[in-house]
């Protein structure tokens, strides 16, 4: 009943849950799983860089086994996954895990128009974090296991903990790099995309806008970066409810691409979850 009960909570973590992260979690029961089951909402970009707006509504789940193997949230990758603790230390974690990402349909936003549906990506990382009281410093690096999606680091540091006796707040900032496929995963437009979107535009389709029939293949370096702060309120028999926001400014190359419309935009996010 347990293992039907995790596929099922598993199946469900793997939706769409680019903010599904909770900021912060009661520490793990040494010898047994630990789980954690809730919701949330958040209100983004449709695509980075799209002009329209995608508000979502998702599960959370989480699960770890010792505070050694992971379930739900990737801990070195985007979307869900799975991960083992290889080292842990005082000040020192070291994390090797997978990550799962959403498929990116044409509808989604108007400027994937005459892209066509790309399918979900997957990750393989590995990530050190280095804490010390307040602070954290952490290194993400991951290699993509679909055709053409590239390798991606991130780089963050921050700051958080007890700010009173139920009130827990944070603040950090990242940097991600991206190899010129990954970027060209994400922000790229071949010469085949591009004629099609040309069609539309002669077309007098509305979702295209003049100029971006153009084939484009950004080089690699610096994606993005971003500031992120979090709030969570602990609440009576382990449940918890949290708050996110974030700020992302696209860098580099990224900002060239027919995609982008928008180069700097917000994620806000609210859920409430509980452990068991």
């Amino acid at each position: 009943m347990r293992i039907t009960l995790l596929a099922a909570l598993l199946t469900l973590s793997l939706l769409p849950c680019r903010a599904q992260t909770i900021p912060w979690t009661e520490p793990s029961t040494p010898g047994q799983w630990n789980f954690r089951l809730g919701a949330m909402a958040f209100e983004s970009v449709a695509n980075p860089g799209s002009s329209q707006k995608r508000f979502v509504a998702l599960p959370v789940f989480s699960a770890d086994y010792d505070g050694r193997f992971f379930l739900g949230s990737s801990l070195v990758s985007v979307g869900a996954g799975a991960g083992v603790r290889l080292f842990r230390g005082t000040n020192l974690t070291w994390d090797l895990g997978l990550g799962v990402g959403e498929k990116r349909p044409e509808s989604r936003a108007d400027e994937l128009a005459g892209m066509g549906d790309r399918s979900g990506d997957a990750f393989f990382g590995t990530g050190l974090r280095l804490h010390g009281g307040a602070l954290h410093a952490s290194l993400k690096i991951a290699t993509g296991l679909v055709r053409d999606s590239g390798a991606r680091a991130t780089l963050e540091v921050g700051v958080g903990g007890r700010v009173a006796s139920r009130l827990m707040a944070g603040f950090g900032l990242s940097g991600i790099w991206g190899t010129s496929q990954n970027l060209a995963w994400d922000f790229g437009v071949t010469p085949e995309q591009a004629a099609s979107r040309h069609q539309l535009i002669l077309a007098g389709d509305p979702r295209l806008r003049a100029g971006e029939d153009r084939p484009y293949a950004p080089g690699g370096g610096l994606r993005e970066t971003n500031a992120t702060a979090h709030l969570a309120l602990l609440l009576p028999k382990k449940w918890q409810m949290f708050w996110v926001l974030r700020g992302t400014a696209l860098q580099g190359s990224t900002r060239q691409s027919p995609l982008v419309r928008r180069d700097n935009y917000l994620t806000c996010g609210m859920g409430c979850s509980v452990k068991f």
